[in-house]
């Protein structure tokens, strides 16, 4: 099947689907690095070690069924971007 012809039966744009195909690797290892399978983009903060710091402690609040609204979270974000 073609790519017209598989872009028209998965009611997609062409060359959306030729982006898909063309970064499809990097689309496949994010998607099982992906925890949440909801989430549709991507989004990335500033510092990847602020954000896996932030994850790790976020983890451990949470796994003591501790409440973390948006503004502590910022909050937390902020001290750990200090340090």
């Amino acid at each position: 099947m073609g790519q017209r012809d598989a872009a028209v039966r998965l009611n997609i744009s062409q060359s959306v689907l030729g982006r898909i195909l063309k970064n499809r690797d990097d689309i496949e290892c994010e998607a099982l690095q992906n925890e949440s399978q909801s989430r549709k983009r991507k989004r990335c903060g500033k510092d990847d070690t602020v954000e896996r710091a932030l994850k790790e402690w976020f983890v451990k609040v949470r796994n003591k069924d501790a409440r973390v609204s948006g503004p502590l979270l910022r909050q937390k974000a902020e001290e750990l971007a200090e340090k």
